[in-house]
């Protein structure tokens, strides 16, 4: 299995995975102990920042067909919700870009570059 059809069956899986748990009830999703996920070796490390760079794209596909839509529905009822559909795939694609940026950092020994965060 090539490299790009492992990260989209890995993005896969954690979509199922996320959608899943924001719909169990609240009680259950709540972890007491939370838990710490680490990449095995250098090469898991870089599948995961692979996984995260086809999440990226996929986000920002969205991000534009949503903000699309959003100039189609600008004043009508469908507007508000849109409007938080874009704000949570905007926050979610800050998330990916945050972990590409620490997975850099570590892989290089540099500090983080956060340039995309100063806007």
């Amino acid at each position: 299995m090539n490299s790009t059809k492992r990260a989209t069956s890995t993005l896969t899986t954690l979509i199922s995975t996320s959608l899943l748990l924001s719909l169990a009830p609240s009680h259950l999703r709540a972890a007491e102990n939370p838990i710490e996920i680490r990449a095995v070796s250098a090469t898991h490390e870089q599948h995961e920042r692979d996984v995260d760079a086809v999440a990226m794209a996929s986000q920002e596909q969205a991000i534009s067909k949503l903000s699309s839509l959003l100039a189609k529905y600008r004043k009508t009822s469908q507007e508000p919700i849109l409007l938080a559909k874009l704000a949570e795939l905007q926050q979610q694609n800050a998330s990916i870009l945050f972990r590409i940026a620490h997975g850099a950092a570590h892989r290089g020994k540099k500090a983080i570059d956060l340039s995309h965060f100063k806007k």
